[in-house]
């Protein structure tokens, strides 16, 4: 490979499919590999910013944004909502909730 993406945090065995000279990518800085055969190994994290999150929330609460949920189904009925998404025709989001009971 020319390049390696690492969004599963494999690591070095996901370098070793690395051509010499290829670049790496680790989204988890500490996983990151150390360059091998002249490779390099680039991290990129990404952080969540509470604030702007904060602020979407405020925006939905006053109503200028619309969220559109098609509906909400407990966590344990991933089967269902999968099933629905390949369906089609849905007319907003599917929302998984760990806290509701089937």
């Amino acid at each position: 490979m020319d390049a390696v993406i690492d969004a599963a945090v494999v690591g070095v065995p996901a370098h070793e499919a690395l051509r010499g000279g290829g670049t790496f990518v680790a989204l988890v800085a500490p996983f990151a590999p150390p360059p091998l055969r002249a490779t390099t190994v680039i991290v990129q994290e990404v952080f969540a910013d509470g604030g702007r999150l904060a602020e979407l929330a405020a925006l939905v609460d006053a109503g200028r944004i619309t969220l559109r949920i098609q509906e909400t189904l407990p966590l344990a009925d991933i089967a269902v909502a999968h099933e629905l998404t390949a369906k089609g025709g849905l007319r907003g989001k599917l929302v998984l909730s760990p806290g509701l009971l089937p």
